[in-house]
């Protein structure tokens, strides 16, 4: 639309151009004001599924003698990339507390401290929860509780 608008500079110092540039803003702005397109179900699907995977891996994980934070924060942080490029805020979120926490949690009591361990599996189970939503096309649950938890670990 602004292409447009300056393609013709013959109306550059006309009262015309005035309006010319009123009817261009409208224009931009009903743009951005428009709704973006729905994720596709399909994809919607696959990253329910890539959830039960990352979640399934991080409980093994968990369930080792000694876990590998790093292992485990890469598994959070590919599920946050996943979220954030299909648009799942509340998704992205929840990854991205879990990868923080796994790093704090590394790096201070470790994983076996109980309230490290509640809180991880807490986030986990909401992961399988948000899932479940997916699979069946609702919305997603905000999991501002479960970041709580998570931040204080």
């Amino acid at each position: 639309a602004a292409l447009e608008l300056l393609g013709d500079t013959r109306d550059l110092g006309l009262p015309v151009f005035a309006e010319r540039v009123a009817h261009v803003a409208q224009r931009l702005a009903e743009c951005r004001e428009s709704q973006r397109p729905a994720v596709s179900p399909t994809l919607l699907r696959l990253f329910a599924g890539e959830i039960g995977e990352q979640a399934a891996l991080m409980r093994e994980e968990l369930a080792c003698l000694e876990p590998d934070g790093e292992a485990l924060a890469e598994s959070a942080h590919c599920l946050a990339d996943h979220a954030a490029h299909l648009e799942l805020d509340s998704a992205e979120a929840l990854a991205q507390g879990l990868a923080a926490a796994i790093v704090r949690a590394q790096a201070g009591h470790g994983f076996d401290h109980p309230e490290v361990r509640e809180a991880l599996e807490a986030a986990l189970a909401e992961l399988d929860t948000m899932a479940d939503f997916l699979l069946v096309a609702q919305p997603l649950p905000e999991a501002t509780d479960i970041l709580e938890i998570l931040a204080q670990v």
